[in-house]
C-alpha cells in the first residue's frame, strides 16, 4: 500500500482496506463455476440481493451466444459394469456381497490392492481369493490384479499366449523391461534382436496396463470457459463469461421508512452489495485486458499460423497493463479460454523466454522433432540432445532438456531404443 495512503487512513480503515483487496483478489483468481456457487451463497445471505431469473429459457436460436450447452451422454462406470457381470456370475447373497466389496475397492486403474483385513467383519475372508479369481475373469482384461504384471498375466492367458515369448518376459523380467534393459535381456535369454522386438511389438505392446483406467471419463468435472475469443475478419471479440453467474439487483431501501436500527442494519448489507458489485466489475475488467493482451501477442499461434507460442511472461503482461505481477498470476489461474484452438488454459499461451526469440514452448516443440528424427537403433542422450539444441541457437541448461522431455512425457533415450 502507498505510504501516504497509510499516513492518512486510520488504523482501522487500513485494517478494512487491506481486507477489501484480499477478498477482491480472491474473487478474481475464482473459475466461473466456483465464482457462481460463490455469488449464489451471496445473493441468499444478503436481503438486499434480489436474484433475476436466468434468460437461457428464453434464448431463442436467431439471438447469438458465445456459448451453447452441450448434451454430454451418459458413460457407465466401471463399478456398474463390474457388478452387471457379478449378478449374473455369483448367486449366493454372501458371494455377491463380498465380490461387491473387491469391486467397490478397485483403483483407478482397476487393481485391487486393499488389505484383507479391512474386509467388513460379517464376511468370509477365506472366500475372498477365489471370488476375486473370478472377477479377474471378467471385462476388461486385466481386471482385479494386484499389479501390473499381474494385469498384463492375464490379458496374455486370456489370449491363449501362455506359451508365448512375450508371457515369458512379462514372468521373469518385468523390471527389465520397465527400465527398458533390452540388451541385458538378450543376453540372458540368448535371443536375437528380432525375435525380442518381435515379442514386444506383438505380445506386450497391444496390452492395456490400466485396464479400468478407460472407464475414469465420467468422473471429469464439467469444463466452463471463463473467456470467450473469436476472431471475424482480422478483428478480434473478446468476452468475459458472465452468462452462467446468477443475476441480481440491488434493491436499497426507502431510507426516510426506516428507523435508526433499520438503517444500522441495512447499511452493512448494502455496502456489502455494493462492493461485490465494483469487485465483479473489475474482475471482469482486469481479465477482459489480460486477454486482449494475450491474443495480440499469440495471434498467430490462435489462428494456427505458427505450431509454437511466442514468448510471453506474467512480468511482462503486469508491466503492460501496469498491475501487480501476483494480481496476473491470479487471474489466470484455473481459467480456460473458449478459442479457435478450442477450450484451453489461459496459462497454456504464456511462456517464458529461453533467449530473446526463443520461448520454452518453442524449445520444446523443437525437441520433440528432434526426438522425431533421431535413429531409433541409436537414440539420443540428453546430453546430445541439448548439445544438437545448442548448435540451432537455443540456449538452455543441460538439466532443461531432462525437464522438457519428462513434460512432453518422452521416454530416456535407453527406453527409446528399438531393436
Amino acid at each position: 500500500m502507498d505510504p501516504r495512503i497509510q499516513q492518512v487512513l486510520s488504523p482501522k480503515q487500513q485494517m478494512q482496506l487491506c481486507f477489501s483487496l484480499q477478498q477482491a483478489l480472491t474473487l478474481l483468481q475464482m473459475p466461473t463455476l466456483e465464482l457462481s456457487s460463490w455469488l449464489e451463497e451471496k445473493i441468499d445471505q444478503n436481503p438486499l440481493m434480489q436474484r433475476k431469473e436466468h434468460s437461457f429459457k428464453n434464448r431463442t436460436a436467431s439471438q447469438p451466444t458465445f456459448f451453447q450447452e452441450l448434451q454430454v451422454p451418459y458413460t457407465i462406470s466401471l463399478f456398474e459394469h463390474l457388478m452387471n457381470q457379478a449378478r449374473l456370475v455369483f448367486s449366493l447373497p454372501q458371494d455377491l456381497q463380498i465380490a461387491e466389496w473387491i469391486i467397490g475397492n478397485l483403483d483407478h486403474r482397476g487393481f485391487f490392492i486393499e488389505p484383507l483385513h479391512l474386509l467388513p467383519p460379517h464376511l468370509d475372508p477365506s472366500k475372498v481369493p477365489s471370488i476375486l479369481i473370478e472377477i479377474q475373469q471378467f471385462s476388461p482384461c486385466g481386471i482385479g490384479a494386484t499389479s501390473l504384471q499381474e494385469s498384463l498375466l492375464l490379458q496374455l492367458r486370456s489370449q491363449g499366449k501362455e506359451n508365448s515369448l512375450g508371457y515369458h518376459l512379462v514372468l521373469h523380467h518385468m523390471e527389465q523391461l520397465l527400465q527398458g534393459l533390452f540388451q541385458s535381456i538378450k543376453q540372458q535369454c540368448k535371443l536375437e534382436e528380432e525375435e525380442l522386438q518381435t515379442a514386444i511389438r506383438q505380445d506386450i505392446a497391444p496390452l492395456d496396463p490400466f485396464p479400468g483406467s478407460r472407464f475414469q471419463k465420467n468422473d471429469l468435472p464439467p469444463l466452463v470457459p471463463d473467456l470467450f475469443i473469436r476472431e471475424n475478419q482480422g478483428t478480434w471479440h473478446i468476452k468475459v463469461n458472465e452468462q452462467d453467474l446468477p443475476r441480481y439487483r440491488i434493491n436499497s431501501p426507502i431510507q426516510a421508512l426506516l428507523s435508526v436500527e433499520e438503517k444500522c442494519f441495512f447499511k452493512r448489507y448494502l455496502a456489502e452489495a455494493t462492493w461485490i458489485q465494483t469487485a465483479l466489475a473489475k474482475r471482469k475488467q482486469t481479465l477482459y485486458q489480460i486477454a486482449k493482451y494475450v491474443t495480440k501477442k499469440q495471434k498467430n499461434y490462435l489462428l494456427k499460423k505458427e505450431s509454437a507460442l511466442s514468448p510471453l511472461s506474467f512480468k511482462e503482461v503486469a508491466e503492460e497493463l501496469q498491475l501487480h505481477e501476483s494480481t496476473i498470476t491470479r487471474a489466470v489461474f484455473e481459467k480456460y479460454i473458449d478459442c479457435p484452438l478450442g477450450i484451453i488454459p489461459l496459462k497454456g499461451l504464456f511462456s517464458h523466454a529461453l533467449s530473446d526469440h526463443v520461448s520454452s514452448d518453442q524449445a520444446q516443440k523443437l525437441l520433440k522433432k528432434l526426438i522425431e528424427m533421431e535413429d531409433k537403433k541409436a537414440p539420443l542422450s540428453d546430453q546430445a540432445l541439448w548439445q544438437q539444441m545448442q548448435q540451432l541457437g537455443v540456449s538452455c541448461a543441460r538439466r532443461t532438456i531432462t525437464k522438457y522431455r519428462k513434460i512432453l512425457r518422452i521416454p530416456s533415450g535407453r527406453c527409446r531404443k528399438v531393436f
